[in-house]
């Protein structure tokens, strides 16, 4: 059956390594390791990406943050009974990076200026998990299909306080819409735009990049180029 697999970085090195393989090719990328430190105040979490956030992973994370001694306000625009999660968040099922930037319009729409509330409470027309909140009309050389992934309207339009960390975890959908020789245009350059949004928003704020593993089922197995690829993008993002 599947097994968690467990890492208390408090028994790593400072300077620690992940080893991959792809067929008969090993790559090893250096992983500086840091643990939460406990301390005490309150912070703001934002979670944004796919069904993994959006099934109730803002409560494990609030939960675990606050083991440290912190008291964390999740924010964002989804919660219970939308999503499973209690918590607020923006984890949207089926989306991938391209989703978020609207690059990819195939289950998504952009929130009409005016129906923030009607948003809020789930009036519009579409399921509440199909409107992107991010997005606003653009012809910017970022824009995608005429919009563009705009931060700083979203915390005004819906509200927002000041974040202190965003955390996005996307990988598992964009591993399944996109070939190998397109995830550098599909994952790595949309996923540029969406943390250069975060951070003109929030100055000082703190991105972490969450990619899950491949699921254990043959289906996912056969992906494995792909997110060895989605890894090593979150690994130049998080160092850029």
């Amino acid at each position: 059956g599947n097994e968690q697999l467990t890492i208390d970085v408090n028994n790593l090195s400072t300077e620690s390594y992940i080893t991959q393989r792809v067929g008969d090719v090993f790559a090893q990328t250096t992983v500086n390791a840091r643990a939460i430190p406990n301390g005490t105040g309150a912070i703001n979490v934002l979670m944004i990406g796919d069904s993994i956030i959006y099934n109730q992973a803002p409560d494990y994370v609030k939960a675990d943050i606050e083991t440290h001694g912190y008291t964390a306000n999740m924010v964002g625009t989804l919660f219970a009974p939308v999503s499973p999660s209690l918590e607020k968040h923006e984890g949207h099922s089926g989306w991938s990076a391209a989703y978020f930037t609207h690059k990819n319009i195939s289950r998504t729409y952009p929130v009409p200026i005016g129906s923030e509330q009607a948003y809020i409470d789930g009036t519009l027309t579409q399921g509440k998990n199909f409107y992107n909140p991010f997005v606003v009309a653009s012809n910017a050389t970022n824009s995608r299909n005429g919009y563009v992934f705009d931060a700083r309207s979203y915390k005004t339009r819906f509200n927002i306080p000041a974040v202190d960390v965003v955390v996005i975890g996307l990988g598992t959908n964009d591993l399944r819409d996109s070939e190998l020789n397109a995830l550098q245009a599909d994952y790595y350059d949309e996923m540029k735009i969406i943390i250069n949004s975060i951070k003109a928003a929030w100055s000082g704020v703190k991105v972490l990049i969450g990619t899950p593993s491949t699921a254990d089922v043959q289906l996912r197995t056969d992906l494995w180029d792909k997110s060895v690829a989605i890894n090593r993008y979150a690994q130049q993002l998080a160092s850029e």
